[in-house]
């Protein structure tokens, strides 16, 4: 009994040994990949909702696994294959994509997570510029004239608008088109996340997703009432930095201490 006991104790270690060199082998070859997002982070700190989702995921993968599925080093090698031409096309940036697909890959081969799970990879690779672009053009024009005409309603405050910025007797606060759209993804992953966590069925997880991601718009605007107060008081600085932290900050951590006090009550 002893005997089989270490022996099993011994797999069990051979098979996490073998685990830990697979990702840190998957995590080397990224390097290039992890290093952009690395210093891109530092260039645009919008980019830090993205961190949430391999937490998440790391979260998940505890209460959910499935047997090893075949070609899941298929993908691992097609990431990589991804990853080198895009890299010797000259745009790093585009790789991204290919790392949620070797990670995808490899949790398929070790069976780690689900289908559910793994989709928390996906949404860890950062929206593009381009995409944001497009979408928080209009949306930045909003949170602009609303926040004026809110501030103005409901104070004495003289507020202007100049272009897309927030003009007050105090300072100046400057919205971005990186104002919200993030926001939306972050919503929308943890209300995903909350369905694994409470076992709720696909459909329903993913339609309180997309219910998630409209509360983007009001939470937001919130966060900018906000911001704009503190730069009428004389807080400039610390308003653009309230903006850029404060809503992905205050959402993910509300919402995870809601959804762990729920899952532990279904224990």
């Amino acid at each position: 009994m002893g005997t089989s006991e270490a022996r099993a104790r011994s797999g069990g270690a051979r098979d996490l040994r073998t685990e830990a060199l697979l990702w840190s082998g998957l995590l080397a070859a990224f390097s290039p990949t992890l290093l952009d997002l690395g210093q891109h982070l530092l260039e645009r700190p919008w980019l830090a909702y993205a961190l949430v989702f391999p937490l998440l995921f790391a979260r998940c993968a505890r209460q959910e696994s499935s047997p090893s599925a075949s070609g899941g080093l298929g993908w691992v090698a097609a990431g990589l294959a991804l990853e080198l031409v895009v890299i010797f096309l000259g745009g790093v940036r585009w790789a991204r994509p290919a790392l949620a697909l070797a990670a995808t890959g490899l949790c398929r081969h070790l069976g780690v997570g689900t289908w559910r799970s793994r989709l928390l990879l996906w949404l860890a690779v950062p929206l593009p510029s381009v995409l944001i672009k497009a979408v928080g053009r209009p949306l930045q024009m909003f949170w602009s004239r609303s926040a004026a005409e809110l501030a103005s309603f409901f104070s004495d405050a003289r507020v202007a608008i100049d272009g897309y910025d927030l003009v007050t007797p105090a300072g100046r606060l400057g919205l971005t088109v990186y104002d919200g759209p993030p926001l939306a993804v972050l919503l929308a992953g943890l209300a995903w996340y909350a369905g694994i966590r409470l076992h709720r069925p696909p459909l329903r997880a993913a339609l309180l997703s997309a219910a998630a991601a409209a509360l983007a718009l009001p939470l937001q605007l919130l966060a900018t009432l906000a911001a704009l107060g503190l730069t009428a008081a004389g807080g400039g600085p610390a308003a653009r930095l309230l903006l850029t932290h404060a809503p992905w900050l205050a959402v993910t951590g509300l919402a995870l201490a809601v959804i762990e006090g729920r899952a532990r009550r279904l224990a």
